[in-house]
């Protein structure tokens, strides 16, 4: 899912910290932690959204997000971006 720069700017801090704290619930604050670290901010919005999604689509086990936070986490940071362009 990639989330278009300009729909980034449209979210305030507020709105990127309620997805991350929803993303998160039940987790060990340290899932928290990496998401608000990230230094591009529209990689923790996308992280978030996937997060988000996969909770409501397949219902994983805590220890599941946990992991794919954690992964996508450091794969940003590796990276610099998560998501796709789309052309």
């Amino acid at each position: 899912m990639t989330i278009p720069s300009t729909t980034v700017s449209t979210f305030n801090n507020i709105d990127i910290d309620r997805k991350i704290e929803n993303a998160t619930e039940g987790l060990l604050s340290q899932c928290a932690k990496a998401l608000y670290k990230i230094s591009h901010k529209e990689n923790a919005l996308t992280i978030s959204s996937y997060i988000l999604t996969m909770k409501t689509e397949l219902n994983p086990s805590d220890n599941y997000r946990r992991d794919t936070i954690i992964l996508l986490t450091r794969v940003s940071s590796f990276s610099g971006i998560v998501g796709h362009s789309e052309k």
